[in-house]
């Protein structure tokens, strides 16, 4: 057996640009700063919550765990737009943290464009026989259509439940060829994102070895 990272977790840099694609099996997390550099300087453009937020669910639907660096002034002390920023992020995984802490991949990392040009980007993520679907973007309104779950497709099982993140009771749900037809509150529970819990479906395992390489094909 190949044991070259054990003790090791292989680290990429930048989300896009340098982590993976696609999902990558086994254990790894990529480093990326919350604004233009990663160490303080007085010009530094600071990120708003959507993008990073919109970072970290595309990281851990690829099975990856994201590391976000801050830049403290010399005294130590965060600014005030950073700050503004994390707090935000805390509000959005105060309701969607179920969707993120303790998943894994799904068969498919996500999709985008959903809705039109310029629609949603989906990002899936598994815990146990759940399955999530992070919905990235604008508030889709009265009725989201998600392709990965048309008709047609061996997903194993049948869904019997979806619900949304925040929200109170179950949603109503069809099925057909185009995709999973959700019917949405008429109010969104939180900014920048929304997190559909799915259940009913046969959910893969994850794909975390004890050496942390992947596991053999």
């Amino acid at each position: 057996m190949n044991n070259g990272q054990i003790g090791s977790i292989l680290d990429f840099e930048n989300v896009g640009r340098r982590s993976p694609p696609d999902i990558r099996p086994g254990v790894w997390q990529v480093d990326d700063p919350i604004g233009t550099t990663w160490g303080y300087t007085s010009d530094m453009r600071v990120s708003g919550p959507g993008p990073v937020i919109g970072k970290l669910a595309d990281t851990v639907s690829k099975n990856g765990t994201y590391l976000l660096n801050l830049s403290p002034r010399a005294d130590g002390t965060i600014p005030q737009e950073q700050q503004d920023t994390l707090l935000e992020i805390g509000r959005w995984m105060e309701v969607n943290g179920e969707a993120i802490y303790g998943t894994h991949n799904w068969v498919t990392f996500g999709e985008d464009g959903v809705g039109g040009e310029g629609g949603l980007r989906v990002r899936y993520t598994v815990k146990g026989d759940v399955l999530y679907a992070i919905m990235l973007g604008a508030w889709p309104g009265a009725e989201v259509v998600i392709p990965s779950l048309a008709t047609g497709r061996d997903l194993g099982g049948a869904i019997k439940t979806v619900t949304l993140l925040g929200a109170k009771g179950r949603l109503a749900f069809t099925r057909d060829a185009n995709g999973l037809k959700v019917k949405l509150p008429s109010a969104a529970p939180c900014e920048h994102g929304y997190t559909l819990r799915i259940t009913g479906l046969k959910t893969n395992p994850p794909t975390w070895t004890e050496s942390g390489n992947p596991p053999p094909p």
